[in-house]
């Protein structure tokens, strides 16, 4: 629509797909998935994190590293079901009985265990519990001189199978791409640990560790893959520039890949580049690769889910999704994405409860509050949805995402002074975020704003656009045809959008598209070109059918059809269709104001029953929102952080 087209359009990186981001925990908490969950599989395991015994506490890495290397290797085991990291180490320093966890995580067995290194000798010692009789089925002490740590894991890991399974026969599938070098595996699973933090510094200081990694052996593959990463999370999250991100994962893909061909970390990283420069046909061929060569790892499932999202294919990422949720079921990024994926599909309130079960575990947790607060936003819940991006901004300021969210919570109700406010604090904390930029410049256009939007575009963009990436040049086009249809340019606005049009077939439903279609449509037909007209509204209804078949059925969804019945004329229908978008939660008046797809209905008293009852539903919600504090807390927020 063309809301996503002045604003989450312009939110791109984090609205439709570049997006790729405790306190105690509240007892008894699980997501909506788990509380639905089957009964535990007999042999299912999750590995808790070692404890750090040693008698200096930073010699943690030590226990930490152990613990990965673990659930690892006990993922290759065929026999074996067992939780993914991100859930494991959720319990880290929680003292939570087992039985507790167990049910948590949905598995019959708990791996625990500590590590003491001390005078280059280590310590070790393991053991399996079954969870509902809290029973201990083995466990074992191992005194090592510490250079035998990979021998030891492997002699944990083959015991454990064999407990489980009361057979060895599959030990020899446990086995993960590890350095010879000790120094450097250590290194790098340092980095890995705090790659799942997924904070800019802690991005940071991962690729120090990474670097660290390959110097010391410059043959291991995963190091160079992480390396690459961990450069396109932080164009994303972080300050980099785009191109200093894709030059710098371009180098290291291409030697983690010469390293080892066959690299599942390598591929999955590739296909997050190709992913977050528009490439998508090849980034879903990698994607899937790195899955075909490791089908456990997480993050393969993650940057899938998203393409598919993207791609409007959301029954395909549900499936995607539910089965790395099964895997990992409190990794929050699945679960964000895994609550749009419901809230497309129409299921608005499952969508909230599988995020507010998550964050009663995690109460603070950045991108968890952001996807609730876009749950409510596009739920119609106004005044919730601003509260909750009201508290992330207080918790984190820096966060791109977070940012975004709370300009695009004031944009939605119609305050672009409020929503300048948050952007432009956003970008002096982050002044290299191209994340932020695209943001602001679609609030500067939605607000009509064109000579400021001009110079934004200006620095944004370079002269010769030929020289970026497809999507880029498209997202340019986008923005371009936008100024000019503001400018009162027909021609020029139909030159432009035509170029933002993507061919690729397999895009099978993209609300930015359906938008350009439609307006390309449109002005082609004031222009007096109805064969360009109708070739490209039946384009726009084609994917509104794939729309449908997939199981899109949101507020945009239905804002869309109402745009195109409009255009055929079927005013009746389309005002039924309208209705029902205000139903599923369209609330974006000054869109409904702008957009010329629904100039035939203005007069219309339906139409304006329509835009009085939203317009009455902001109002109140600013009322609600500015007497209930909130104007204090963000006049307040912004002298702390101006």
């Amino acid at each position: 629509t063309i809301a996503w087209s002045l604003v989450a359009a312009a939110l791109l990186l984090g609205a439709t797909g570049w997006y790729l981001g405790t306190r105690q925990a509240e007892r008894g908490s699980t997501t909506a998935a788990l509380e639905q969950a089957k009964p535990a599989e007999p042999n299912s395991l999750a590995v808790l994190p070692f404890v750090n015994m040693s008698p200096d506490p930073g010699q943690e890495y030590i226990a930490d590293g152990m613990t990965e290397e673990l659930l690892n290797m006990l993922a290759n085991v065929p026999s074996l079901k067992v939780t993914a990291r991100t859930s494991s180490f959720f319990f880290k320093g929680k003292n939570l009985p087992v039985p507790e966890i167990a049910k948590i995580l949905n598995v019959r067995h708990i791996l625990e265990g500590s590590v003491r290194r001390s005078g280059g000798k280590l310590r070790i010692t393991a053991q399996l519990v079954e969870a509902q009789s809290d029973r201990h089925l083995w466990s074992k002490t191992y005194d090592r001189d510490e250079r035998d740590l990979f021998a030891i894991q492997d002699d944990v890991a083959a015991a454990i199978v064999q407990a489980l399974t009361h057979s060895l026969e599959a030990a020899s599938a446990a086995k993960t791409p590890r350095s010879a070098d000790l120094a450097a595996f250590e290194a790098y699973r340092t980095g890995r640990l705090l790659w799942w933090r997924r904070t800019p510094a802690d991005f940071r200081a991962a690729i120090s560790y990474f670097e660290k990694a390959v110097k010391l052996d410059p043959g291991f593959a995963p190091a160079y893959a992480a390396l690459a990463d961990t450069w396109m999370l932080l164009v994303m999250h972080g300050n980099v520039h785009i191109e200093k991100g894709e030059e710098l994962a371009d180098r290291y893909l291409k030697q983690a890949l010469q390293l080892d061909p066959n690299s599942a970390e390598a591929y999955a990283a590739r296909g997050l580049s190709r992913l977050i420069v528009g490439r998508k046909p090849e980034a879903e061929l990698d994607l899937r690769r790195a899955l075909d060569l490791n089908p456990h790892y997480i993050p393969a499932f993650l940057w899938l889910g998203v393409l598919l999202g993207d791609q409007g294919r959301v029954a395909e990422q549900n499936e995607v999704l539910s089965k790395a949720i099964a895997m990992d079921p409190l990794n929050e990024m699945l679960a964000v994405y895994y609550a749009e994926n419901l809230r497309i599909r129409g299921d608005a309130q499952g969508a909230r409860d599988s995020l507010g079960s998550l964050l009663r575990l995690e109460p603070d947790h950045p991108r968890l509050l952001v996807a609730l607060s876009e749950a409510l936003l596009s739920g119609g819940d106004l005044v919730n949805a601003v509260e909750i991006a009201q508290k992330d901004w207080r918790l984190h300021p820096e966060n791109v995402f977070v940012i975004n969210q709370m300009g695009q919570a004031w944009t939605a109700l119609g305050d672009f002074d409020r929503a300048d406010a948050v952007w432009r604090e956003g970008r002096r904390r982050n002044p290299n975020s191209v994340e932020l930029k695209v943001a602001y410049l679609g609030m500067l256009i939605a607000a009509g704003r064109v000579d400021e939007a001009h110079d934004l575009m200006e620095h944004l963009f370079p002269e010769d656009i030929s020289t970026l990436q497809k999507s880029y040049q498209r997202t340019y086009h986008h923005f371009q045809g936008l100024l000019c249809y503001l400018e009162g340019d027909l021609a020029c606005t139909r030159d432009q959008f035509e170029q933002v049009i993507d061919p690729d077939e397999r895009q099978l439903y993209d609300r930015d598209q359906v938008f350009v279609l439609t307006m390309a449509s449109l002005i082609n037909a004031k222009l007096g070109q109805g064969d360009a007209a109708e070739r490209e509204l039946q384009q726009a209804e084609r994917a509104m059918g794939h729309a449908r078949v997939n199981g899109v059925d949101d507020a945009d969804f239905y804002y869309n059809a109402s745009s195109i019945l409009v255009m055929r004329g079927d005013l009746p229908r389309a005002l039924d269709t309208l209705q029902k978008a205000y139903e599923k939660g369209f609330r974006r008046q000054w869109l409904l104001d702008q957009d010329p797809r629904f100039d035939p209905l203005r007069d219309t008293p339906e139409f304006q029953a329509i835009r009085d009852r939203i317009a009455k539903d902001l109002a109140e919600a600013r009322a609600k929102i500015l007497n209930g504090g909130a104007e204090k807390k963000v006049r307040g927020q912004s002298k702390g952080t101006g």
